[in-house]
C-alpha cells in the first residue's frame, strides 16, 4: 500500500530505449492516470544508478543485503 500511494502521488519515471519513443510518456500517463516523467538520460539511467550505488555502498547496503542467511 505504501508503494502504490507513493506512485500515485509522485508518478513514475520511464527509462531505457522505450523512453525515447515519441509520446510514450503521454500515452502511459493517459492510460494509467499517473504523472509520467522521462529520465534525463534514459539510455544510461541504469548504469548511472549502479555507479551511484557503488560510490555510496555503505549508505545503501542496508536495503540491498538481506540479513536472512537462508534464501
Amino acid at each position: 500500500p505504501e508503494l502504490s500511494s507513493d506512485i500515485k502521488r509522485r508518478g513514475i519515471y520511464v527509462t531505457g530505449g522505450g523512453a525515447l519513443l515519441r509520446g510514450i510518456d503521454k500515452k502511459i500517463s493517459e492510460s494509467l492516470n499517473l504523472n509520467v516523467t522521462i529520465a534525463e538520460d534514459p539510455l544510461n539511467s541504469v548504469i548511472n544508478g549502479i555507479q551511484t550505488l557503488l560510490q555510496n555502498f555503505d549508505t545503501y547496503s542496508k536495503v540491498l543485503i538481506s540479513p536472512e542467511i537462508d534464501y
